[in-house]
């Protein structure tokens, strides 16, 4: 198959291309298959090799990636013409196990692209949970599989039609003509779109370019040892540089909303341990990851260079606030980070029943007490009779206490008085640059 050209690469916009209205269904894809969390069109290209051409969600970054027809479930769904299932891909052996490792896929469902009676290729929905896919999503899937296939074999047409709307606009375009072609197309897709698409298309856009560099800062505020007075670890914490400024859990939540949540994470934990080297060695440093990010195959090719003694300073913070659907998994996951001297943390502990059930399920080493329980701790008798209650309870399951979100002396007071002998809060520190960390008077 030829590579497609778009007639709007005569005005030079590249970027303004018809495939966004692929793009935009594949969103719509992932907005069905909730248990998904990435969507690709493979085209079948020469020399029987499939080219990732469209990619949502977690496969976005995996645009232009080849796979040969022989040695994937692709090829084998195009070659018998049907649907095909893997619900895990590392166990399997009808799949590319390069390119899952690759990508991360743990699951998938292949279906073929037909266009004027002949395959031109297949949409996959996957996973990098296995285990994932659902049959009775396939149904839906397959229906929005003959739409994208009809979509693809008009391309040729839709590339006209969108030529001729920006050319009846060719008299705006001046020295602003990017920003111009970006309100006309907007304008475009907005026709052909539900209104709703449209707007998940800007939300996707805004947090793609949080990957941009100097977009992302990693700030650190320290966890206090409260007998000495002195550091004992610090947590990593996202800011991102944008006009203007909204806080990480802003972003964070449009990033999931948009299926690209766990990338964000991702990019932010391959920043954080760059910082490593820089702390002192007897610091240890926290790092914020949901479920889904720690089942991840990336992380797993983060954490696993690690020399041993680093990997002994790591912590990982679980932050999901939503029940976990498979707790096996995700226990067998993190016991071999154990192995590696990782150590667990639950964060947010008492702010809702998922964080207790993660502790009751995950056995962590840290149990990181929210907020919303040391928050006037010193005048209100339930949050300090479970505060103490938790701290007992953490000492028979051998996990030390962190009290967070400490805001006055009275606070801390009560929180000492409990024997809980770890605090962060902005009382203690506030999260900083790791220079001001450096050279806090924290550190010995």
């Amino acid at each position: 198959m030829s590579v497609y050209t778009s007639p709007w690469l005569d005005f030079g916009l590249k970027t303004w291309d018809p495939f966004v209205v692929i793009d935009s269904v594949l969103d719509q894809v992932l907005e069905v298959v909730s248990t998904c969390d990435g969507v690709a069109v493979e085209l079948l290209g020469s020399q029987n090799y499939l080219i990732y051409v469209n990619c949502s969600g977690t496969l976005k970054p995996f645009t232009g990636l080849t796979v040969h027809i022989n040695d994937s479930l692709s090829g084998k769904a195009i070659l018998s013409g049907s649907t095909k299932i893997s619900y895990d891909c590392l166990n399997d052996p009808d799949v590319d196990k390069k390119a899952c490792e690759i990508t991360g896929i743990r699951s998938m469902a292949v279906l073929p692209l037909r266009y004027n009676l002949q395959i031109i290729g297949v949409l996959k929905i996957s996973s990098q949970i296995p285990n994932s896919i659902k049959e009775k999503d396939i149904e839906l899937v397959e229906l929005l599989a003959e739409f994208v296939a009809l979509a693809i074999g008009s391309l040729s047409e839709l590339s006209t039609l969108a030529s001729k709307y920006l050319m009846s606009h060719k008299s705006s375009l001046s020295d602003n003509a990017d920003s111009v072609a970006s309100e006309i197309i907007s304008g475009f897709v907005s026709q052909i779109l539900a209104p709703h698409a449209k707007s998940k298309y800007e939300k996707r856009r805004d947090v793609e370019s949080l990957f941009e560099d100097n977009k992302l800062n990693i700030v650190f505020q320290p966890i206090v040892d409260l007998t000495t007075n002195k550091l004992n670890s610090v947590e990593a914490l996202s800011r991102f540089n944008t006009d203007p400024y909204r806080s990480p859990d802003l972003w964070y939540k449009d990033a999931n909303e948009v299926h690209l949540g766990t990338e964000l994470e991702l990019y932010a934990v391959g920043k954080i341990l760059g910082f490593l080297d820089q702390l002192p060695t007897e610091i240890s440093l926290s790092i914020n990851i949901s479920p889904e990010g720690i089942l991840t195959y990336r992380l797993k090719e983060l954490l696993r260079s690690l020399p041993e003694d680093k990997a002994e300073r790591l912590i990982l913070e679980i932050t999901e606030h939503v029940a976990v659907d498979n707790y096996v998994e995700l226990n067998s996951t993190l016991n071999d980070y154990r192995k590696m001297g990782i150590k667990v943390a639950i964060d947010d502990t008492g702010s809702g029943i998922s964080s207790l059930t993660h502790i009751l399920e995950l056995s962590p080493d840290i149990i990181k007490l929210d907020r919303s329980l040391i928050s006037n701790i010193d005048n209100d008798p339930v949050r300090s009779s479970l505060s103490s209650a938790l701290a007992v309870f953490a000492k028979k399951i051998n996990a030390t206490v962190v009290a967070e979100g400490i805001e006055t002396q009275d606070e801390l007071d009560t929180v000492k008085h409990l024997d809980i002998n770890l605090g962060q809060g902005f009382y203690l520190a506030k999260p900083t640059p790791i220079s001001e960390i450096l050279n806090s008077k924290l550190i010995s």
